[in-house]
């Protein structure tokens, strides 16, 4: 009895229908509660399956595997891959979770174990996870071993993610290529340096969504290289959603440099998103104008210096029954009186303060006290004209 209840592989059998978490687990057990299932009545995401996050909200993944990561280290580095079976058991969620984190990690060892011998179930293939996180030694795994799953997607995951080192090693060392996709999403999330690789060493070229998306995020840089090194062009797209998102300095650059020009969403967009300054820019330098649902966009997002700038350069746009439109600019209105009024408080106070100042002790030289009064003079003066403009204004 004594050798039957001290045998080891009993204990395992018995101990294997008994519910709860090893103490040495538990961690694990906190982490799938925080990250998986109490996660409030408002999550950020329907899913937060590592696969579901990769291409939605990478940034947010990369913080939960972060947190993964800082209780599986310390726990891993006291056991060996023979442990990890009894990690995984205790959870569904926790073996994609290690995959994922693996792979961002570059952990070829673990790699290895979890997809060639644990055989980790993952409908995304790990080829597809690499490529889009950037890591370049389990690439060079599935390629040296046989075992990856390369496409023209795999490239142009890399591309989206930026990753050069990537695209560099599948361009040399693949035959899949990419397709247009690859630039047109590398410069849609602003790598300029992976468009200039893809530009000098791949024929597949790109669409005009590469420059109408690389305008509509502000990526200055890759709209002028696109303009100089390529012939796709762009769209309206290009400058009304530069517009939509207040990239004024792209803004300026379409206009100067391209002909494609803009649409009245152009304008409308800019009222609506509060950008005075491209509402300001398109007024004086392009001819596409507006409509009313610029004012009414603008009253309605509260954009109150953009609904009184419209106002009074564009009149026509107010429709007096739009109840809307009007409180918002009487709002504008008192607002700006309060504004000057501040402005005439500071400059009054201002006045006082130099018309109160102390004259200088007697001991004062003579020729510092006639400099002293005549710079109070001049002040005075300076002041007392700024604000009788102001007042005649």
């Amino acid at each position: 009895m004594q050798a039957v209840l001290a045998d080891r592989h009993v204990f395992r059998g018995i101990t294997v229908f008994q519910t709860g978490w090893p103490v040495d687990l538990h961690p694990f057990h906190q982490f799938v509660l925080a990250h998986y299932i109490n996660r409030g009545p408002n999550p950020r995401h329907s899913s937060v399956c590592p696969n579901f996050l990769l291409r939605r909200d990478p940034a947010f993944l990369h913080l939960q595997l972060e947190a993964f990561g800082a209780i599986f280290v310390p726990w891993y580095a006291t056991r060996t891959p023979a442990d990890l079976p009894r990690l995984l058991r205790t959870s569904d969620t926790l073996s994609l979770v290690l995959l994922h984190w693996a792979i961002q990690h570059h952990q070829v060892d673990l790699f290895h174990h979890l997809f060639t011998v644990l055989h980790v179930p993952t409908y995304v293939h790990p080829t597809a996870i690499a490529a889009f996180r950037g890591s370049l030694p389990i690439i060079e795994y599935l390629h040296t071993t046989g075992t990856g799953e390369f496409c023209p997607l795999t490239m142009e995951w890399a591309a989206q993610g930026g990753h050069l080192d990537v695209v560099e090693f599948l361009h040399v060392h693949r035959t899949e290529g990419c397709t247009t996709q690859a630039m047109d999403l590398a410069a849609w999330f602003g790598h300029l340096d992976v468009v200039q690789f893809l530009h000098t060493h791949r024929t597949e070229g790109c669409t005009t969504m590469a420059m109408d998306q690389a305008a509509t995020y502000g990526h200055l840089d890759v709209v002028q290289f696109l303009h100089e090194h390529r012939t796709e062009s762009c769209t309206t797209y290009a400058m009304n959603n530069a517009c939509s998102f207040g990239h004024l300095d792209v803004v300026k650059f379409l206009h100067v440099h391209r002909t494609e020009g803009a649409t009245t969403s152009a304008f409308n967009s800019a009222a609506c998103g509060g950008y005075l300054d491209i509402v300001q820019f398109l007024y004086a330098n392009r001819t596409e104008g507006c409509t009313h649902r610029a004012i009414e966009a603008a009253a309605e997002c509260k954009r109150y210096d953009v609904c009184l700038y419209l106002a009074e350069t564009l009149p026509h746009l107010v429709n007096p029954s739009n109840c809307t439109v009007m409180m918002a600019i009487s709002e504008a209105k008192w607002r700006r009186a309060q504004a000057r009024q501040r402005e005439q408080a500071e400059l009054t106070a201002h006045v006082d303060l130099v018309e109160r100042r102390p004259v200088e002790s007697p001991a004062t030289p003579p020729s510092a006290l006639t400099s002293l009064w005549a710079r109070l003079v001049a002040a005075t003066v300076q002041r007392g004209f700024a604000l009788v403009q102001y007042l005649v204004k």
